[in-house]
């Protein structure tokens, strides 16, 4: 049974954004998962924590690649499955959009540009 931790679609989708207190609606009502749904979930919290792992892997081995390349003097490796290339340091250019939008919100505003976020669920691996 699901428990009180659980917030509905339309609760998320109803915020109150002034007060930031969702609006509950009373016609959801607390489901019991069946062993189906209970064996996705449980199947996806063991691959969430195999890519966690994975990505620690894969995070450590680019570092110590780079350290080789850098140590040898490469600019870029390719075989058949894949191509390295060692990208330097460098100083990257941004604007501060929190900063202008407080010192020059007229022209933040006529810049500013929005985009469709497609829907989706975010996991958190405990």
């Amino acid at each position: 049974m699901l428990n009180e931790n659980c917030q509905y679609i339309s609760e998320v989708n109803s915020l109150d954004t002034e007060n930031a207190e969702p609006k509950t609606d009373t016609e959801n009502v607390l489901v019991e998962f069946d062993s189906k749904e209970l064996e996705v979930m449980t199947n996806l919290a063991s691959i969430e924590k195999m890519f966690k792992s994975m990505e620690e892997q894969h995070t450590k081995l680019k570092a110590e690649l780079l350290e080789i390349m850098k140590q040898h003097n490469l600019k870029s490796y390719e075989n058949n499955d894949l191509k390295i290339t060692y990208v330097p340091a460098n100083v990257r250019e941004s604007i501060d959009s929190t900063k202008l939008k407080a010192e020059l919100p007229d022209i933040a505003a006529k810049y500013k540009k929005t985009s469709n976020v497609k829907e989706s669920i975010r996991i958190t691996v405990k």
